[in-house]
């Protein structure tokens, strides 16, 4: 997961010809073998305004409906933190649940 959230958030320039920031919504989707799961998440990716498990930098579509029952939550034995650091663009977190996170710094 986190792989495909940095991608997609470090990748503004990689827009199809014709269209701009606002034409693309980055998609991630769950794979349906994670139903019922929790993802752990148990480093910090960003840092900028508190601790924070993964930065949203880019129009995303995060997923969960294809995996029923999945939770994304902090790690217990990680560093307190947020899930997810979301800036000011769209974004849309569906299908599954958030458990653990803890907004810390800036806007917490």
């Amino acid at each position: 997961m986190r792989e495909a959230v940095n991608q997609a958030s470090v990748l503004p320039n990689t827009y199809p010809q014709g269209l701009g920031p606002e034409g693309l919504v980055w998609r991630i989707n769950f794979d349906p073998a994670l139903a019922g799961q929790t993802i752990l998440l148990s480093t910090v990716g960003d840092a900028d305004a508190g601790p924070s498990a993964l930065l949203v930098a880019n129009n995303m579509t995060i997923d969960g409906t294809t995996a029923p029952g999945l939770t994304i939550a902090r790690d217990p034995a990680g560093p307190p933190m947020r899930l997810f650091r979301v800036l000011d663009i769209t974004a849309t977190l569906r299908g599954f649940t958030l458990r653990g996170g803890l907004a810390l710094g800036d806007d917490g």
